[in-house]
C-alpha cells in the first residue's frame, strides 16, 4: 500500500493508512513506499557476543549487549564504555524505551531504567503490602500515554500511571 503522508492535525486514534501519525527514521520513495532508514554508520571491530544495540533518538548515549553484561558509551561510533549491569543471560536480546531522559530496559529477566544524565542504574522504590507489585519484566517494552507497557508471550504488563516500577 502506497503511503499518503503524515497526518497529525486530527486525533492520533482516527488516522488510518495509507496515512500516519508520525514517523522516525523512515524514508519515502518516489513511488509512496516506506522504507526503515539507513543508520549513520557502520561499528568496525565487533566479534561474537554483541547485540541488542540501541542508541537514544538524539544519538548522545549507546547501549549494548556484551556477552552477558550491559555496556554504555556516550562517543559514536562505540568508544570507552561503562558497565552498567551484569551477569545477564547472554542469548535474551534488550528492548529499550526512553521516557523524560531515562532508559528503561527490559529482556524477559529483568526491568530497570538508567539514569541517563549521570549513565547509573535507578533504584526502584520499595514495594510495601499497600503500594502494590513490581512491574514484570518482558520481551519488549514501549511507552505510551504515561506507562511502561512490557509483553512476554502473549501477555502484556502495564505500569502504574507515571510510576514505571509498579
Amino acid at each position: 500500500r502506497k503511503f499518503a503522508g503524515i497526518k497529525n492535525a486530527v486525533d492520533r486514534s482516527s488516522v488510518s493508512p495509507p496515512y500516519l501519525w508520525s514517523a522516525t527514521n523512515i524514508d519515502c520513495d518516489n513511488d509512496g513506499m516506506l522504507s526503515r532508514r539507513d543508520g549513520i554508520g557502520a561499528i568496525t571491530n565487533w566479534t561474537t557476543g554483541y547485540h541488542s544495540a540501541w542508541t537514544t533518538a538524539d544519538g548522545s548515549v549507546f547501549l549494548i549487549i556484551s556477552q552477558d553484561s550491559l555496556l554504555a558509551s556516550t562517543s559514536a561510533p562505540f568508544g570507552s564504555s561503562s558497565l552498567l549491569l551484569s551477569n545477564l543471560n547472554p542469548t535474551l536480546t534488550m528492548d529499550y524505551v526512553e521516557v523524560n531522559r531515562d532508559i528503561y530496559y527490559t529482556n524477559g529477566q529483568v526491568y530497570g531504567f538508567i539514569i541517563r544524565d549521570s549513565l547509573t542504574l535507578g533504584t526502584w522504590p520499595a514495594i510495601t503490602a499497600t503500594n502494590g507489585i513490581r512491574m514484570r519484566p518482558g520481551r519488549l517494552i514501549a511507552y505510551y500515554n504515561g506507562r511502561i507497557y512490557t509483553a512476554i508471550g502473549g501477555t502484556i504488563y502495564y505500569s502504574m500511571p507515571f510510576d514505571f516500577g509498579r
